[in-house]
């Protein structure tokens, strides 16, 4: 009996296990909840990349330099001649001079040591001490140089006569100052260039007088009537040369003049001066006295040679005192 009290049993657990899908449709078993999937950490943030650096501007590269032959500067260009005179004809000074008559037209003949293309040259021109004006700029001129030549004119005209006095122009080689020439005017000149008053041929080698120069020397310094420094010999970077003479049983309307001369000299840039006149310069015992102090100077270093300054006496020469620069 045992056996159909089991299946009894089976078959009713069946049952009521059928009973229980109220769908009428076929109970299936749960499924097992499954284990919730763990959330992934959150991913790191990445580490911004660094910003890259900007590159370096490259320096901008370098403007050449103009060659010479474009720009010049007053260092480079010489003046191997700069000479003043009455005329101009075929490149050349005609009457060379430091002494006008007022109606004359001032020429400044330079000539320049091979210029580069583009090199300017300038010539001002001052009334140091004329018709009661001292140091008034007159006029002043600049030229380019363009290769066709090396040799310049600069003219000064005035419609009427130039008062009497003392003159002076500058030379400016690209605005760097390379001489001062100094010369003046004078109504006793004719524009011939001849004195008024010359003397007469038959009397050249005397001054029809009894005046003399008694002494004449070179120095670096003029004090109370006497030469300071007596010598025969100056460095170039002296400031002013003097010449210091004295004039014995001369009447008050005796002339003395003095004309400063490079016999053989050369600067540092190389131009070279021979038997070239500097300076003239003169006055009248009645004026200045029997002791004169003729001095010469030079915005520069004076080119090293030998030199000489001629001393006259109503247009004779007296004497002549050499002296060195070196």
């Amino acid at each position: 009996m045992a056996r159909p009290i089991t299946l009894f049993v089976l078959l009713a657990l069946a049952l009521t296990l059928s009973g229980c899908d109220s769908g009428g449709g076929t109970a299936t078993s749960p499924t097992s909840t499954s284990r919730p999937t763990r959330t992934s950490a959150p991913m790191r943030t990445a580490a911004p990349t660094r910003t890259i650096a900007p590159t370096r501007t490259s320096a901008p590269t370098r403007t050449p330099k103009p060659t010479a032959t474009t720009v010049s500067t007053g260092e480079g260009v010489s003046v191997s001649k700069a000479v003043l005179a009455r005329g101009y004809e075929n490149n050349e000074a005609v009457d060379p001079t430091t002494e006008f008559a007022p109606e004359d037209t001032f020429h400044l003949v330079v000539e320049l040591d091979d210029p580069p293309d583009g090199t300017r040259a300038k010539a001002a021109w001052t009334a140091v001490d004329a018709g009661g004006e001292k140091n008034v700029a007159i006029d002043d001129k600049e030229v380019t140089m363009t290769g066709v030549s090396n040799i310049i004119n600069f003219t000064l005209t005035l419609p009427r006569p130039w008062p009497e006095g003392d003159y002076k122009v500058d030379l400016y080689v690209n605005d760097t100052l390379k001489r001062t020439l100094d010369f003046t005017v004078n109504a006793g000149v004719s524009s011939s260039g001849i004195s008024a008053t010359a003397t007469p041929a038959s009397s050249v080698g005397s001054t029809g007088s009894n005046a003399e120069i008694t002494s004449a020397v070179m120095a670096t310094g003029f004090e109370n009537n006497e030469a300071v420094g007596v010598t025969t010999t100056f460095p170039p970077e002296t400031d002013k040369l003097h010449c210091v003479l004295k004039v014995s049983n001369a009447a008050d309307d005796t002339k003395v003049k003095a004309i400063w001369t490079a016999i053989d000299a050369k600067d540092a840039e190389g131009a070279t001066y021979k038997n070239e006149k500097i300076l003239e310069k003169g006055g009248t015992v009645g004026d200045v006295g029997d002791i004169m102090d003729f001095t010469l100077t030079l915005p520069n270093d004076w080119p090293i040679g030998s030199y000489k300054v001629e001393l006259y006496l109503d247009d004779v020469l007296e004497k002549t005192v050499n002296f060195e620069i070196k």
